[in-house]
């Protein structure tokens, strides 16, 4: 059981999509994380273009777990983080997924996944605050979600 834990939450922190374009040009991402427990509460598109940022936006994010985990390491050079947050849910069970990121007319604009447990599972009765934090390259493009489902 252990075992397959962690061969599911390994699948799901570590797969890599390409996340592509339907009428706009694709973007380059590299997943970064993705989880249920952020210490950001709220819904939303958080961007960090520089180590100030990074550092802020992973101060807020971390700010629940004891001891507080080292950030990642990030090449602002290169690449900005681009976090989603789903808010707080009343149950384990919720993700949610950056499946695609378009820009278009100077807008980086993300497609996220939201996914909720199945009406008869048997979940823990315990907050969750799904995130998903991916890579993107250096842009001062405005970024947007343009959708979820």
């Amino acid at each position: 059981m252990r075992t397959a834990l962690a061969a599911f939450l390994c699948a799901a922190l570590c797969s890599c999509s390409l996340l592509g374009s339907e009428g706009g040009d694709a973007t380059e991402v590299s997943p970064l994380l993705r989880g249920y427990h952020s210490g950001i509460a709220a819904t939303g598109v958080h961007v960090a273009r520089d180590q100030g940022q990074w550092d802020a936006l992973w101060a807020q994010h971390a700010s629940k777990e004891i001891p507080r985990p080292s950030a990642p390491a990030v090449d602002f050079e290169r690449w900005m983080v681009v976090c989603v947050t789903m808010g707080t849910r009343p149950t384990a069970g919720w993700s949610v997924e950056i499946e695609r990121v378009v820009e278009e007319n100077g807008v980086l604009w993300l497609d996220a996944k939201e996914a909720g447990p199945a009406a008869d599972a048997l979940v823990p009765q315990v907050l969750s605050t799904p995130y998903d934090m991916v890579l993107v390259p250096q842009t001062s493009s405005r970024v947007e979600l343009r959708s979820t489902r």
